[in-house]
């Protein structure tokens, strides 16, 4: 389990970058054709929630309990944020927005630390 556990954090790191960057472009609004940023951004946010959910039920297997909660937690809240921003694309930072924002890095947070607990028990 400890070698998963590696290969999803890096997995994890890998995602949330290429999706933050995507992120920051469909801010900025600089794009002829936003759908594509979109549907890409979509995709890497529903693998980076796939990999904290089974990160998650890793810890909990492992028997860390509190980070194996909230990794799953966190796997559900991050789409859930996402699709609840749709309707405030643009230069316009809004309430959801910014609750994206700190859920994707509170999620990643949580990736990070489980990874580190299953790695040390594993």
């Amino acid at each position: 389990m400890s070698r998963l556990a590696k290969i999803l954090i890096m997995s994890i790191r890998a995602i949330a970058l290429l999706s933050i960057i995507l992120g920051v472009i469909l801010f900025l609004g600089r794009t002829e054709n936003p759908q594509n940023y979109i549907a890409s951004h979509f995709a890497f946010g529903f693998l980076l929630a796939a990999a904290m959910f089974i990160l998650g039920v890793i810890a909990l297997v492992q028997k860390i309990v509190p980070l194996g909660i909230l990794g799953l937690v966190g796997a559900v809240a991050l789409p859930l944020t996402g699709f609840r921003q749709i309707s405030t694309l643009g230069p316009n930072l809004g309430v959801p927005q910014i609750l994206h924002i700190i859920v994707v890095f509170a999620a990643i947070g949580i990736a990070e630390a489980s990874a580190a607990k299953i790695q040390r028990a594993g």
